[in-house]
């Protein structure tokens, strides 16, 4: 995965992790499917296996929460397909706290439409 050139996800203090608080926005580039052979082509009909967009939702929300956190669900809604060569832009925003368990809401967007919606239930460790 891509990131866009000059966005920076940086690990807030678990102190400041709360309620309302808002992850960066972060681009991501839809990466094109590996051939099976050397010799075989992608065509631009293939879209985004939903196993790659759910490790895009969580590598999105750890990159944020840091190295040591625990993901305890994921619950992902696909909605405009995603092809090879779009940018997912995600977006997330924490709605629930609870010692050091966080619910984030997470929304990828494509330039047209919303590719997914997801909630990610975590530790912090």
């Amino acid at each position: 995965m891509s990131v866009a050139t000059g966005v920076v996800m940086r690990t807030p203090a678990h102190d400041q992790i709360g309620i309302g608080a808002v992850l960066p926005e972060k681009s991501v580039a839809v990466p094109p499917p590996q051939p099976a052979s050397s010799g075989a082509t992608v065509p631009r009909d293939s879209f985004l296996a939903m196993l790659l967009t759910m490790s895009m939702v969580e590598r999105y929300v750890t990159d944020w929460t840091g190295p040591h956190t625990v993901i305890r669900g994921i619950n992902v809604k696909l909605e405009a397909p995603a092809r090879p060569g779009d940018t997912i832009t995600f977006t997330g925003a924490v709605t629930a706290v609870t010692h050091r368990d966080l619910t984030i809401e997470v929304h990828g967007h494509l330039p047209a439409a919303t590719h997914a919606t997801a909630t990610v239930r975590l530790s912090l460790g």
